[in-house]
């Protein structure tokens, strides 16, 4: 299959872009680089075809057959040699389908190279599908396309064994499309200073001692739960996200218990394929950012009151063409090179850990899929998405939903944070959510 490559002549390189380079760096000290999708099934699926449809799919989405090669001006991604014995795609059958989850997530890729590996775990008859993305190559949008994809090609084959999809070798990357939608001739001038994160001041409580091993933590809310929040936010004049923004933050009060009328920061994602006409990106890509959200702890406050808070803060910043600053200020990254690039980044990340402060951070991912996810007549009855792993002063929460449930996982390094001290933030955090009632 290598040599055919569907057909088409796939280029041997591709360009990289402001995005790839900040998820690169940035991980290459605090995090684990990985965006994973679970799937989980009641039935069978058919492992000969899942393992054709996944090594299509690196031939479909070409970048998710390359390596991000390293260069002090202008990095760019290059096409592996010898894709079919990478083995992108394994299965294994257990007894205890949780126990290998946990093993699964906290892997690393077969290889640093990588940009893609999907496992299947098969338990009692019922299959589990754990999808690796690498964050340097694709977000959690990027993430959901790969699914929608990954899908189809699956389905095709099922109808017909010789598909092959046609190769996306022209889809573009980068943030071009997306300036040019908004009509921005020069992103630099869409850099405004005033929206900068402001310099952290405080984070989730963690110990000064070696990391020895990833974890992470889960809360799954069901539907009757996630539909009153729905309903909630609705009748007061809010979004299901400025829900779980205020839940966070009052989470957060307890946890880390800040002086009160300091403002604290929250770094929000936004998905700027939400500016694209047909919301959807050329290729499987990053094109995300982030807004910067602030609001002080008060005492003794409802959760509707900090809800209107919050809810306020956030119509100001979608006054403002939220996350484009942040995509400008990507651009101007790749302005000075990718040997600077570095020595800035590292230099934030240093900082960061002298000061033992880090802003933090909400990635709400937003829906999975629309409808069930069918895979040839057999429906996933749960799917979610899970973030990568930040060390600390570092911390991420990350949100999804699929069929009217929300799932929040949170990654760490044990020992230097405490499972207890996570658990105990999830339970405050469910503790809030549930306090919105009609």
């Amino acid at each position: 299959m290598d040599d055919i490559r569907n057909g088409n002549n796939i280029p041997n390189q591709f360009p990289t872009n402001g995005q790839d380079w900040a998820n690169y760096i940035g991980h290459l000290w605090n995090a684990n680089r990985q965006i994973q999708l679970i799937l989980e099934f009641e039935d069978r699926l058919n492992i000969p075809r899942m393992r054709k449809a996944v090594r299509l799919s690196i031939d479909a989405e070409p970048i998710l057959g390359c390596t991000f090669v390293e260069n002090e001006q202008l990095p760019f991604w290059e096409r592996l040699e010898h894709l079919d014995a990478r083995n992108c795609f394994r299965w294994e059958e257990v007894q205890d389908r949780d126990e290998a989850l946990t093993i699964t997530l906290t892997q690393p890729f077969d290889s640093e190279e990588q940009q893609l590996q999907v496992k299947l775990i098969r338990s009692n008859n019922a299959d589990t599908l754990c999808i690796k993305l690498n964050h340097a190559c694709c977000d959690g949008g990027g993430a959901k396309e790969y699914l929608q994809l990954l899908l189809k090609i699956y389905n095709h084959l099922g109808e017909d064994e010789t598909y092959r999809p046609e190769s996306n070798v022209a889809g573009q990357r980068d943030a071009a499309r997306l300036f040019q939608t908004l009509g921005i001739k020069d992103p630099l001038l869409a850099f405004n200073p005033q929206l900068a994160a402001l310099k952290p001041t405080w984070s989730f409580p963690y110990k000064e001692v070696e990391a020895k091993s990833f974890h992470f933590s889960t809360l799954r809310l069901d539907k009757s739960q996630t539909g009153t929040l729905h309903s909630y936010a609705k009748v007061n004049g809010a979004t299901l996200n400025d829900l779980i923004l205020t839940a966070f933050y009052r989470a957060l009060f307890v946890i880390v218990q800040p002086e009160e009328a300091e403002p604290m920061e929250i770094c929000v994602t936004y998905d700027l394929r939400n500016y694209l006409p047909d919301k959807k990106a050329d290729a499987i890509c990053n094109l995300s950012s982030v807004v910067n959200h602030r609001i002080a702890k008060r005492e003794g406050e409802s959760p509707l009151a900090t809800l209107k808070r919050v809810s306020l803060v956030m119509n100001e910043i979608k006054n403002n063409k939220p996350g484009i600053h942040s995509a400008a200020t990507l651009e101007m990254l790749m302005g000075i090179g990718f040997k600077h690039a570095v020595a800035s980044i590292k230099a934030a990340w240093e900082e960061a850990v002298k000061s033992r402060m880090s802003t933090i951070n909400l990635s709400n991912m937003g829906i999975v899929a629309k409808y069930p996810l069918n895979f040839g007549g057999l429906i996933a009855k749960q799917a979610y998405l899970v973030t990568p792993v930040f060390r600390s002063p570092s911390f991420m929460l990350g949100v999804s939903s699929y069929d009217q449930r929300l799932t929040f996982t949170v990654g760490y390094c044990e020992p230097e944070m405490a499972r207890s001290d996570v658990d105990a933030f999830f339970s405050i955090l469910q503790k809030e959510l549930l306090s919105f009632q009609g």
